[in-house]
């Protein structure tokens, strides 16, 4: 109901997404709202329609460690590819069975790999990726460990990965 009176219809009211995506290219033009804010902007929107396949980091790109390696050969891993969590991977075997949080190892004596990993989160390439991120950050997830459609490692996501897809590219010292 209107406020003046009378009725409107919802299907009048509604605003796309393109109508926001328009508006916010009017308002940059303006110098109402910088360009940056307009490209988070168009980044949410685009956001809200991928899937985990199109943010991953592909297999062939992932580094993992095996779980019969040593504290010392995990260090000396860690110290020459600069990651702090590490997908973690049976002898010989494509297969994820933990993630390797460096910094928790190096605090704890000797043993191997295994006995320093932490349980993977596993997710598949068609999750969406606002649901990935909500859990991921809600549990304080840093790395989840794809799957195809066979249930075989395919990959991971970071939630860097996916804060990089709102905000763009977030340079650390490792990349």
């Amino acid at each position: 109901i209107n406020v003046l009176g009378g009725e409107t219809k919802f299907d009048e009211l509604l605003v796309t997404e393109g109508d926001i995506i328009h508006l916010a290219s009017m308002l940059e033009e303006e110098g109402i709202i910088k360009e940056i804010e307009k490209d988070i902007l168009h980044r949410v929107f685009w956001f809200g329609d991928q899937k985990v396949k199109e943010v991953k980091v592909p297999k062939e790109d992932t580094y993992v460690m095996d779980a019969d390696l040593t504290k010392e050969e995990a260090a000396e891993f860690i110290q020459d590819h600069g990651f702090t969590r590490i997908p973690v991977t049976k002898h010989d075997s494509d297969e994820v069975i933990g993630i390797l949080y460096s910094k928790e190892m190096l605090g704890k004596e000797g043993g191997e790999v295994k006995d320093h990993m932490r349980e993977p989160y596993f997710v598949k390439n068609k999750d969406d990726v606002t649901k990935i991120f909500q859990r991921m950050r809600k549990e304080r997830i840093h790395l989840a460990v794809v799957r195809d459609e066979d249930g075989k490692f395919d990959g991971i996501i970071t939630l860097e990965d996916i804060l990089e897809e709102l905000v763009g590219e977030i340079y650390d010292e490792f990349d």
